[in-house]
Order: C-alpha cells, then structure tokens, then sequence
C-alpha cells in the first residue's frame, strides 16, 4: 500500500509540475476537481469500469477516449489519464 501511495504521489508531482510549466494549474485543477465528483457520484461505475481486466487495455483505453472526449478535459489530464491507461495504473 505504500509503494502504490508513492507511485501516485510521483504521477500527480508530474502532473502538477507540467501544469504549472504550462501555466494551465487552474485549468488542470478545474478539471480534476470535476473528474473526482464524476468518480465519487453514488452511481459512478467509471474506475471500475476502466479498471475491470476482463476489457483488454485496447478495450478500456477506447472507453477512456469516449469518456475524456464527452467531458472536454484539458489536452494535458487527458494525456495523463491515457497515460495512467497504459501503464494499467488507472484503479
């Protein structure tokens, strides 16, 4: 368990880091905020769903695009969860 917080850790100091280079904190912020009351809504089944290995990475990567499309999230978090799908670190 505390191997998994530390490797979160890393990925959001990363996401912060580039958003504040690319001066978007506000934006990113915005956008993550809306992403965990999507995921904390009693009805969510999105981290399940796009964590749930019976779909291929293929599979939930493809419902990813669907999902972060639909919401418009900013280039950068859309870039960040595609990369937390294909590192199978999306749970």
């Amino acid at each position: 368990m505390a191997l998994e917080a530390s490797v979160a850790r890393r990925y959001a100091r990363a996401l912060f880091e580039l958003a504040d280079e690319e001066q978007v904190i506000t934006a990113i912020t915005a956008d993550v905020e809306r992403l965990c009351a999507i995921i904390d809504a009693p009805d969510s089944d999105l981290v399940a769903t796009l964590s749930n290995p019976v779909f291929t990475i293929a599979e939930r990567q493809q419902a990813l695009g669907a999902v972060l499309d639909k919401l418009g999230f900013h280039p950068l978090l859309s870039s960040f969860l595609r990369l937390l799908m294909a590192k199978n670190r999306f749970a």
